[in-house]
């Protein structure tokens, strides 16, 4: 019975060190959510001009 209450004990343990993990991936997340940002904007800005082309067929049409 001992031997079943020190695994649970060492599993609860592992659960409640699970947000320091978090806390130490946190930086790296912020920075990749950074980059996803950048590279979202670079591709409205490169299609752009198709989206002007779209407009004005629509226009024509």
């Amino acid at each position: 019975m001992s031997n079943i209450k020190d695994t649970a004990d060492a599993i609860k343990g592992i659960v409640e060190a699970v947000p320091v993990y978090e806390d130490a991936l946190q930086p790296a997340a912020q920075e990749l959510s950074k980059g996803f940002v950048v590279l979202a904007k670079t591709v409205n800005m490169a299609l752009a001009p198709l989206s002007g082309l779209v407009w004005g067929y629509e226009r024509i049409s």
